[in-house]
């Protein structure tokens, strides 16, 4: 790598149309070339390697099969695992290093967003005023009556004595009521529903027709 990067330099020196600044982007992009290169032969010579030694082993492992009482065969078959063994344990670290560098590179890049949003100053938000619903009076909270307005609209929207409150006491359906109560084939006993809350007398399926 020290080769190419001095390669680079001598062959793009700073010049009037090449400042400093753009000909270190143009050597890390030829690192970066470079690197990608390397990583691609590397890969595929290991590739090349671990192929012939699996070939090695299982044709090791058919003259064993073939003759258990060789010495010869065991020992190449005990060899040829040897050197596999030892060519997964190099993939293996390799393997590892690299997930270290990907985790030093971009592991904690997954959480910053969320972390930069909580060290924000969050602004609260101001109401100025206030309306029911489209084309209703707006109450302006600026002022005593306006705020007093808006009390209303409030309590109006939660209200259950309002028709269109949240709390509203909406139709039953009276078909589903009593499909949900013919479902019901057990009661409690008359002890237990006087112990239950609510009226003393307890409630009968009659009051909750």
């Amino acid at each position: 790598m020290a080769a190419q990067i001095q390669a680079f330099m001598l062959a793009c020196p700073v010049s009037p149309t090449a400042s400093r600044a753009v000909r270190w982007d143009q050597l890390k992009a030829h690192i970066q070339d470079v690197a990608r290169n390397y990583c691609s032969t590397f890969h595929a010579d290991r590739t090349r390697q671990l192929r012939a030694l699996r070939m090695r082993a299982s044709q090791a492992r058919v003259r064993y099969l073939a003759d258990p009482t060789s010495q010869p065969a065991l020992d190449q078959l005990r060899h040829t695992a040897a050197h596999l063994q030892q060519h997964r344990q190099q993939q293996a670290a390799t393997e590892a290093l690299r997930a270290g560098v990907l985790l030093h590179e971009y592991g904690d890049q997954s959480t910053y967003y969320f972390h930069h949003l909580h060290r924000q100053r969050q602004q609260a938000t101001v109401l100025t005023s206030l309306q029911q619903q489209p084309g209703s009076p707006m109450a302006d909270l600026c002022t005593q009556a306006g705020r007093q307005q808006a009390d209303s609209i409030i309590v109006s929207f939660f209200s259950a004595d309002s028709p269109s409150g949240m709390f509203r006491q909406l139709p039953t359906d009276l078909t589903a009521q009593q499909t949900l109560l013919s479902s019901v084939d057990q009661q409690l006993p008359a002890e237990a529903q006087q112990a239950c809350e609510g009226p003393d007398e307890g409630i009968t399926l009659a009051e909750l027709h």
